[in-house]
């Protein structure tokens, strides 16, 4: 199936941060998360980031908004850990996205965030399916294949079949990050 691995998914012991951490990642690729938080509607109760890795969205989302409501979800200890020296004011929680004790937490008038992570997990359609109904999910997927990736998107229209059964669309935008590599965002309402 094009844009697809036959690899399996990872254990929270690959995901060190390494790529994410080394010196100057974050000034490099910031502008992502900033796209993202642009994404966020004008008035919102609270902000849950699926799969938060080591805190790059929740800096650049206060920054913009200090007061907002914020909680992180990793199953990485190591981004969890990252994510609390980051921004030690914030809520940051290691956990499955697959957990149902997760899901818990979950409430449909939350926004929920998801950057770079459902391309990691074979279950992403579970992932989804764990979301309240009408809540809204901003997500972003790449266009480029990674060790770590289990699946990747060629275009707009791959992503938007894959989610079309769970997911109606609002918005999206394209931010390049390479010549050739592409990272496409979503705002959109869980059905």
């Amino acid at each position: 199936m094009k844009g697809y691995n036959t690899k399996k998914e990872k254990t929270s012991e690959f995901y060190t941060g390494a790529g994410y951490l080394k010196p100057g990642y974050f000034e490099k690729f910031g502008y992502i998360y900033a796209e993202m938080v642009d994404f966020l509607p004008d008035e919102f109760e609270k902000i849950i980031d699926l799969g938060c890795g080591p805190g790059f969205f929740a800096k650049v989302l206060i920054e913009k908004h200090p007061y907002a409501d914020y909680m992180g979800i990793d199953f990485s200890f190591n981004m969890i850990s990252h994510s609390k020296k980051l921004m030690p004011e914030l809520n940051f929680i290691v956990g499955n996205l697959k957990d149902i004790e997760i899901h818990r937490l979950y409430k449909p008038e939350y926004v929920y965030v998801c950057m770079e992570t459902l391309e990691h997990v074979e279950a992403d359609i579970e992932i989804i399916k764990s979301i309240p109904k009408s809540a809204l999910l901003l997500f972003s997927v790449p266009n480029y294949n990674s060790k770590a990736h289990v699946r990747y998107f060629n275009n707009e229209d791959e992503i938007i079949k894959r989610y079309s059964e769970l997911l109606i669309v609002e918005n999206s935008k394209t931010v390049h990050t390479s010549i050739t590599q592409k990272i496409f965002m979503f705002k959109s309402r869980r059905k």
